[in-house]
């Protein structure tokens, strides 16, 4: 029994690399658990609900604490959050991050579990199905898309700013929703990366950062980014016209 505990010690404290079959197995069972905790959301019900309606915005801590909330399974549902999920993937493969070297097994399950992870990111940015924030961020999504493509910068602006603020509502509600899950969601995420890109953090983390370094040069990232400046001096110039003919 000493011996098996002194081995087992020696393992986890081994500096010696995990075999890439191991890797493989181990970036697939954290997607699958990232997945799992991304979709566990927290529901109040009943008198919890309608409490929390009447009292915003004020602190609704007590109201957790004396009525219950339900556990549930918020899988992505329709086809716009997966088919963002399906955009943000991509670059996954285009960049290199995971290597997709031939139409295997393992690299069709990679794919699609990475694509179910990826959806329910989107999930979290975009809202869950069937809530007004989803309906009303996909709406002006779209809009602000086809807006920006005819070339009407000023009120494409307004489109893409109305976009960054849902965003960070949903990003609030989702970390509401997600509670103590988000940490282990965020963790297996991560470390599914890290098992499936066979990269060391400190690589991993330069990798992220040279890519998001490359998006200032992005030409639709640019022409949002103008976009959304035209919008607000337009509006700082219609609120001082609007000053000056108060007064």
């Amino acid at each position: 029994m000493k011996e098996k505990i002194l081995k087992f010690f020696n393992g986890i404290v081994s500096e010696k690399e995990i075999s890439h079959d191991w890797k493989k197995g181990l970036g697939l069972i954290c997607t699958i658990l990232a997945i799992i905790f991304g979709c566990l959301w927290y529901e109040k019900n009943g008198l919890g609900k309608f409490l929390t309606f009447m009292t915003w915005p004020f602190p609704v801590g007590w109201i957790d604490k004396y009525f219950s909330t339900d556990l549930g399974f918020m899988y992505p549902k329709g086809i716009l959050n997966p088919l963002w999920g399906l955009l943000m993937c991509f670059p996954l493969y285009l960049r290199g991050f995971v290597p997709f070297k031939n139409i295997s097994i393992y690299s069709y399950i990679s794919f699609v579990l990475n694509f179910f992870l990826f959806t329910v990111i989107a999930q979290i940015i975009f809202g869950a199905s069937e809530t007004f924030t989803h309906n009303t961020m996909n709406t002006v999504f779209i809009a602000s898309l086809i807006i920006s493509w005819l070339g009407i910068r000023q009120i494409a602006g307004f489109g893409w700013l109305i976009v960054f603020v849902l965003a960070l509502v949903n990003l609030i509600v989702a970390d509401y929703h997600l509670k103590h899950f988000g940490v282990f969601f965020i963790l297996f995420t991560f470390s599914s990366l890290l098992f499936q890109t066979e990269f060391s953090p400190k690589n991993l983390f330069g990798k992220i950062l040279s890519e998001f370094k490359g998006l200032k040069d992005d030409e639709n990232l640019t022409f949002v980014k103008e976009s959304m400046s035209e919008a607000i001096i337009t509006t700082g110039e219609g609120v001082k016209a609007g000053v000056k003919m108060v007064v």
